[in-house]
């Protein structure tokens, strides 16, 4: 059997696997793992061999057994079905069953996974990421977990062993069922029980409502639910699986802004002249605009992402003519104030969990009101196993007050001692703790447990209103809040859902909403004192530059130390290692004991691209900014992976751009460079600032003629 050595490196990312699609006979690389190692390509191949090894080692673990139930679902970038028939044979083959739920939110999937007592379940979405590409999520039953970087690395180390020639000859051995229709029906039943959303009757009062499902997984779904809502008018905007998604839609373009100014809107040259939600959005609070300063009206739109996990709410402020927008941190914020306010967590101390993305404000903010905060490493993998933890205390109590025979004791222990040693030794392993609990579930009915006690349990949370956990968020969308599964779900679930969390936010800002009008906007920009807030991101790059024993990376944390240190001569300055996410680089600010800044530099997981971070205080706003454009334009041209299209692509516009001004149809990319032109500019000028339109042409910003004179010193953009 041919095997290739196990890779230095995991092959996924902060959340699954992302990357371009091609359909196998077209790709130059048969091989489907080294198509995705060396060309960053998905092939159908490769989908097929991603669900069947792993299926295979869910049942040589012990995990699942041959014919135990898989759910599978997709957003709909993938129009011809072409991988996720791919994806559903793989699990055919392993010898499992497939319970297929179509087109439909990854919250919605993951809650069907629960609701089915399936072993697992795969997303087949990118997410925020273009429409030329795709991924795999995974979620584990009983918890809903996600696998953690250890497990990541096993399972990556099995597909490197795995002979992919081999599937080839395997026969499809499981069934497959539709169960499309249940699984739409179990979350539209979720997202409208009185359990998981905090509405009241006059939630929508004097609202119109723009809905944008990004093209993506929502835009069938969203609207039989909000059938349901006591909307006064929607409108709808890019809800058709025809278009592409996250296109001039979602929420991927509106990280990192605050307020929209209409001229970014209007004017034909402006950021979002093409955005339609927002332009939606303008026209109706413009035409709307005295009813809404006084208070008779309000415009305000919910915004996901492609495939349904993450949301921003829009509003119009008529007295600045702009858009307001609430990103995660301050979503949160507002959730976790309401559920203060209304007394919901009892006499638990509650936990609040962000990332070290957020606004280091917000968890100050949270403090004062009596959370416990704390700050995970990106990915919402995190949240949920936080929020697990917390959980497992509550279920811990209750199972020793509900049951004490030795040997469910002793199971007890044996639990509580392997989640003690993963903590202690931060390295987790969600199939083991899955398998493990699920092992307790059981015992705990074999050994005389009474359904009873759960019902008992179940009205005690409700009494807490948490197991301890209350909130978990990320910057980028992801809200994590309680909910329970009415189809006989006793214990609460954690799940990242963009429209849960949309829902509540409605309920939130209605409760706690200033009664003067002008001072409700201004409220809503800032529910709390602002941090400095920045992140900068360069693309295609090598991510290897950051592996721990790099040169490359011993050279980048003595450049970011010293420029630190020479702004901040008198504090204390830390290179921090967090284990969770070994590969970032990432410093905090003292000053009398008290953190005041932290800078960071991490690879994204999600997508091939590599950030700079800031969070600090406002007054340091100055030294903040000096200290961003210092660091970024030092990595800049160094990280720039030149094995990449997109990244030969650049440099060629570079280069034209370095001769004279051009507008974006004079613009040459030598053919076979596959490579969107649209895309590209996008990301050189929106998101890296290395081009800037004067009318209709591009010329090179300060950036990019940095970029492009350190391209012209070397060969070899990398070090």
């Amino acid at each position: 059997m041919t095997t290739l050595s196990p890779p230095t490196q995991r092959l996924q990312g902060t959340d699954g696997i992302r990357g371009r699609t091609q359909s196998s006979e077209s790709c130059s690389v048969h091989n489907p793992i080294l198509a995705y190692t060396e060309l960053g390509v998905l092939t159908d191949s490769f989908f097929e061999l991603y669900t069947y090894v792993f299926c295979r080692e869910l049942i040589h673990s012990g995990f699942a057994n041959p014919g135990d139930s898989i759910v599978i679902g997709w957003d709909p970038r993938d129009r011809e079905g072409v991988f996720s028939q791919a994806a559903i044979r793989g699990i055919q083959k392993s010898g499992l069953t497939v319970l297929t739920v179509g087109v439909l939110p990854t919250p919605a999937i993951a809650l069907y996974l629960l609701h089915a007592k399936a072993k697992c379940a795969f997303v087949l979405t990118a997410s925020h990421n273009p429409s030329d590409q795709n991924g795999i999520k995974i979620f584990l039953g009983a918890l809903g977990l996600k696998l953690f970087p250890a497990d990541d690395q096993i399972f990556s180390d099995k597909l490197f062993q795995f002979d992919w020639k081999l599937l080839a000859h395997e026969t499809l051995q499981g069934k497959v069922f539709d169960r499309s229709e249940e699984a739409s029906d179990v979350f539209i039943e979720f997202s409208l029980s009185k359990f998981n959303s905090w509405l009241s009757p006059t939630s929508f009062d004097r609202i119109t409502l723009v809905v944008d499902a990004a093209n993506g997984a929502f835009s069938k779904i969203i609207q039989k639910i909000f059938e349901e809502l006591p909307v006064e008018r929607i409108i709808y905007t890019n809800v058709d699986f025809n278009q592409e998604i996250n296109k001039n839609s979602g929420v991927a373009d509106l990280e990192g802004v605050a307020r929209i100014p209409a001229d970014m809107i209007v004017e034909s040259t402006g950021r979002f002249a093409n955005y339609d939600t927002l332009v939606r959005l303008l026209d109706e609070g413009r035409r709307q605009r005295t009813a809404i300063k006084s208070g008779s009206a309000f415009c305000t739109a919910v915004v996901f992402d492609g495939d349904g996990d993450r949301y921003f709410r829009l509003d119009y402020d008529a007295f600045e003519d702009d858009l307001i927008v609430l990103s995660g941190d301050k979503l949160a914020f507002l959730q976790a104030q309401y559920l203060k306010d209304t007394g919901a967590w009892g006499k638990t101390v509650p936990l609040y969990v962000d990332t070290v993305e957020s606004d280091m404000e917000s968890s100050r903010a949270v403090r004062k009101m009596g959370f416990e905060s704390r700050q995970s490493a990106v990915g919402d993998k995190w949240i949920l196993w936080q929020a697990f933890l917390a959980d497992w205390t509550v279920r811990s109590r209750f199972y020793r007050e509900a049951l004490s025979t030795p040997k469910f004791v002793h199971s007890l222990e044996a639990f509580e001692l392997l989640l003690s040693e993963m903590i202690h030794s931060s390295n987790f392993e969600a199939l083991k703790i899955v398998q493990a609990f699920k092992k307790i579930e059981s015992l705990y009915f074999e050994e005389g447990g009474s359904k009873l006690g759960y019902i008992s349990m179940r009205n005690e949370l409700n009494q807490l209103g948490s197991s301890q956990f209350l909130i978990g968020c990320e910057e980028s969308g992801h809200i994590i809040t309680m909910g329970f599964l009415n189809s006989g779900g006793i214990y609460p679930i954690y799940i990242g859902n963009g429209l849960k969390s949309a829902l509540n936010s409605f309920s939130a800002i209605e409760n706690l909403r200033p009664a003067d009008n002008e001072d409700f906007y201004k409220w809503l920009h800032k529910p709390f004192e602002h941090g400095f807030h920045k992140s900068d991101s360069i693309y295609y790059v090598d991510s290897d530059l950051m592996n721990p024993d790099s040169e490359f990376r011993k050279m980048i944390v003595g450049f970011i130390s010293d420029q630190i240190k020479s702004k901040w001569p008198g504090n204390s300055v830390r290179d921090v290692y967090r284990s969770e996410e070994p590969n970032m680089i990432y410093f905090l600010v003292e000053e009398d004991d008290k953190t005041v800044a932290s800078i960071f530099l991490r690879n994204s997981g999600t997508e091939d691209k590599m950030s700079l971070y800031l969070r600090g205080r406002m007054k340091d706003q100055t030294v903040l900014n000096e200290l961003s454009e210092q660091i970024y334009r030092y990595i800049l041209p160094r990280v720039k992976d030149l094995k990449k299209i997109y990244a030969q692509a650049e440099l060629l516009i570079l280069k034209q751009l370095g001769v004279n001004a051009l507008s974006s149809d004079q613009i040459k990319i030598v053919n076979d460079l596959e490579v969107s032109l649209v895309r590209l500019l996008s990301e050189m000028n929106v998101k890296q600032k290395l081009i800037q339109s004067v009318g209709q042409l591009w010329n090179l910003s300060e950036r990019g003629k940095i970029l492009l004179k350190f391209s012209e010193r070397s060969e070899n953009i990398n070090p």
